[in-house]
C-alpha cells in the first residue's frame, strides 16, 4: 500500500504540475499579459509546484528532514543530474545575460541560505524574508526581460497566447487550475506518505529520502522541460529553467513552507554538514571553466552527471556524512563561491 501511496503520488505530482503551468498560462494569456512575463514566471515558477507542495506537506506533518532535504536534493540534482543530461544530448551555449545576472543570483541565494541554516532553523520570519526576495527578484527579472530579443517575444506568443478567448476558455482554464491544484495537494500528501512509509520499513532516514528519491521526483518537470528545450535547441529555456528553479526553491519554496511552522523548521545537522555546503558547489559549477564563450559541451555534461552519480552513492553509503571533514567542505565551498562571483565579475567587464 505504501508503494502504491508513492506511485500514485508521484504521478499526481507531475501530471498536476503540468496542467498548472499551462491552464495557468493560457489564462494570463487570456487577461492580456505579456508572453514574455508569462513564460519567464508562471512556466518557469510552475515546473517547482511539486517541489513546493511536496516540502509545505512535509512541514505540516512535522517531517521538516523531508522538506529542507527536497529543496537542497533538488538543487543539487538540477546542476548536477539536469544540466549534466542536457548537455549530454547537445552541446549547449547560452546567452551572456544569463551569466551576468541569473548564476549570480542562484550562487548569492545559495550563500544566504548556507548561512541560514547555521541558525539551526527556519523560522518564520526567515521565511518572509526568503519571500520577499523571491518577489524582488521576480521583479528584477520582468524588468530585465524587457529588452530581450522580439524573437523570444514571438516564440512565447506563438506557445501561450494562441486559441480561442472569452469567458467560456477563461471558467474552463480556472477549473484546469482547480483541477490541478488538488492533483498536487493529494499528490504531495501521498508521495510523502509513501517516501517516509517507505523510510521507515527500511531503516532509512527522512533525510535520505528527502535528498534522493523525493528530490529527484519533483524535479522531474524540470528535467522533461530542460531535455525537451534541447532537442528543439531552446538552449537559453534549458538553461534558465535549471536556473530559475534553483533561486525559487531557496527563495520560494523554503520561504512559503515555513510558514506552516511557528517554531520554524529545524535544520538537520547531516544536511548542514554535507548536502547545503555541496549545494552551494553545485551551484558555482555552472560557471563554466573557459576563457571565452558560454558553452556546456558534452564533457562538461557527462563530468557533472558523473559527479550527481558519485553524490548518489555516497549520500546512500554514508548517510551520516562521518567520512567528511565538515569544516574542510564549508571553507572549500565558501571559496569556491567567491571564486566564481570573482570570475563573473570579470566576465561581464569584459563584455
Amino acid at each position: 500500500m505504501i508503494y502504491l501511496y508513492l506511485i500514485a503520488g508521484f504521478l499526481l505530482l507531475i501530471f498536476g504540475a503540468k496542467i498548472l503551468v499551462h491552464a495557468s498560462s493560457k489564462l494570463a494569456a487570456i487577461m492580456g499579459l505579456s508572453p514574455l512575463i508569462i513564460g519567464l514566471t508562471i512556466v518557469a515558477y510552475g515546473t517547482n509546484s511539486p517541489e513546493l507542495f511536496v516540502s509545505t506537506q512535509s512541514v505540516i506533518q512535522g517531517k521538516s528532514e523531508i522538506a529542507i532535504g527536497n529543496v537542497v536534493g533538488s538543487n543539487i540534482f538540477n546542476i548536477l543530474g539536469v544540466l549534466g543530461i542536457s548537455a549530454l544530448i547537445a552541446p549547449i551555449r547560452v546567452c551572456e545575460s544569463l551569466f551576468r545576472f541569473d548564476i549570480p543570483i542562484m550562487i548569492l541565494a545559495s550563500i544566504l541560505f548556507l548561512l541560514l541554516c547555521l541558525l539551526g532553523k527556519i523560522t518564520p520570519l526567515i521565511g518572509i524574508l526568503l519571500l520577499v526576495l523571491a518577489v524582488i527578484y521576480t521583479y528584477f527579472t520582468v524588468r530585465h526581460t524587457r529588452t530581450s530579443s522580439e524573437a523570444l517575444k514571438e516564440e512565447y506568443a506563438q506557445e501561450y497566447s494562441n486559441g480561442k478567448k472569452g469567458w467560456k476558455k477563461l471558467i474552463f482554464e480556472l477549473a484546469l487550475i482547480a483541477i490541478s491544484l488538488v492533483m498536487l495537494v493529494f499528490g504531495s500528501e501521498w508521495f510523502v506518505k509513501g517516501a517516509s512509509g517507505i523510510a521507515r520499513m527500511l531503516g532509512i532516514s527522512d533525510v535520505i529520502i528527502g535528498l534522493t528519491l523525493v528530490a529527484i521526483g519533483s524535479s522531474l518537470p524540470e528535467l522533461a522541460t530542460s531535455v525537451y528545450a534541447v532537442i528543439k535547441k531552446e538552449y537559453d529555456i534549458a538553461v534558465g529553467n535549471i536556473i530559475g528553479s534553483n533561486i525559487f526553491n531557496i527563495l520560494g519554496v523554503m520561504g512559503f513552507a515555513s510558514l506552516f511552522n511557528s517554531e520554524g523548521v529545524n535544520v538537520s545537522p547531516i544536511l548542514l554538514k554535507v548536502d547545503v555546503p555541496l549545494m552551494l558547489i553545485a551551484a558555482c559549477l555552472c560557471v563554466p571553466l573557459v576563457k571565452k564563450g558560454t558553452s556546456y559541451g558534452r564533457w562538461k555534461g557527462g563530468a557533472l552527471f558523473l559527479l550527481y552519480c558519485i553524490n548518489l552513492l555516497y549520500t546512500i553509503s554514508d548517510p551520516t556524512g562521518a567520512q567528511i571533514d565538515s569544516n574542510f567542505l564549508f571553507g572549500f565551498s565558501c571559496f569556491l563561491a567567491v571564486l566564481s562571483l570573482v570570475i563573473l565579475r570579470m566576465r561581464a567587464k569584459r563584455v
